[in-house]
């Protein structure tokens, strides 16, 4: 009750903290969402050859194989297609993924400016400067390892699975490294990358504990795996509908998907800062 009721009291305060700030939040979802399809794809090559560099291993399919499942059915998303991409070009490999990363950081560069806006000064908040595009490299960094790390547990998975079930006695475990295993870790690492992008990308002043930022990122991965429920698995499955029709209906998808997902974000950037 402690906390239900400190919890409570605390809710006035949520326009007060964040005053100014609530009416520029729907042009960030927007940005964000933008600039999140644009460098979707030059983001995963740059975790497919950063992946396969360390490890040696091509984890484009994998990664298709996430993406699939979580993107609406009108994106049409083209696995070989991502694996061309990744290992197309060879004689311009280094170039090609310098050329990738920095498209990637532009989508990123977005999500640093919304967080940063979010947990500025609330007398004179501001999107940040050149350093908040130096930030993006530095999550470029941290969601590469988030997202990397969830296809090699895509890879990893089934192979425990076969080990685990080959002895007789451990036949009787058929859930812990069962496929479905992979959507709840893929949660904790999209969790950790949240949690680490609302530390990482304020000012030093300005910065969340980590009890805080964690609270923000639980709302984020839960919102986010929420609208990819939604939109990949509930409307298209249960109802047997299609979002949109027509020639566009692809992208308007994608794109109303992205912006719902990037909403998750904010919320759970403004629950951070407030907290």
């Amino acid at each position: 009750m402690t906390a239900k009721s400190s919890l409570l009291r605390r809710l006035p305060s949520v326009p007060r903290r964040l005053d100014g700030k609530l009416v520029m939040l729907p042009s960030f979802a927007a940005a964000m969402a933008f600039y999140f399809l644009v460098s979707m794809v030059p983001f995963l090559i740059v975790v497919s050859r950063a992946v396969a560099w360390i490890f040696s291993a091509n984890l484009a399919p994998q990664l298709a194989i996430l993406l699939r499942d979580v993107l609406p059915p009108e994106s049409r998303l083209r696995p070989e297609a991502l694996a061309e991409s990744v290992h197309g070009g060879t004689g311009f490999w280094a170039v090609s993924t310098m050329v990738a990363a920095y498209t990637a950081t532009s989508g990123l560069n977005e999500l640093a400016r919304a967080v940063h806006y979010i947990f500025s000064d609330e007398n004179r908040p501001h999107p940040g400067g050149w350093m908040r595009r130096l930030k993006s490299l530095g999550l470029l960094g941290i969601w590469t390892i988030a997202i990397g790390a969830t296809a090699i547990f895509l890879v990893l998975i089934p192979i425990a699975r076969d080990a685990v079930f080959s002895s007789s006695p451990a036949k009787q475990i058929p859930f812990l490294f069962s496929a479905d295993f992979r959507y709840p870790a893929a949660f904790f690492l999209m969790f950790a990358a949240f949690v680490g992008t609302y530390t990482f990308v304020p000012d030093p002043e300005h910065r969340p504990r980590w009890s805080a930022a964690a609270q923000g990122a639980l709302i984020a991965a839960f919102t986010w795996l929420g609208t990819c429920f939604v939109f990949a698995y509930f409307l298209p499955r249960v109802w047997g509908i299609s979002v949109f029709h027509g020639v566009m209906r692809s992208a308007l998808a994608t794109l109303i998907w992205a912006y719902c997902g990037c909403w998750g974000v904010l919320v759970g950037a403004c629950w951070a800062a407030v907290v």
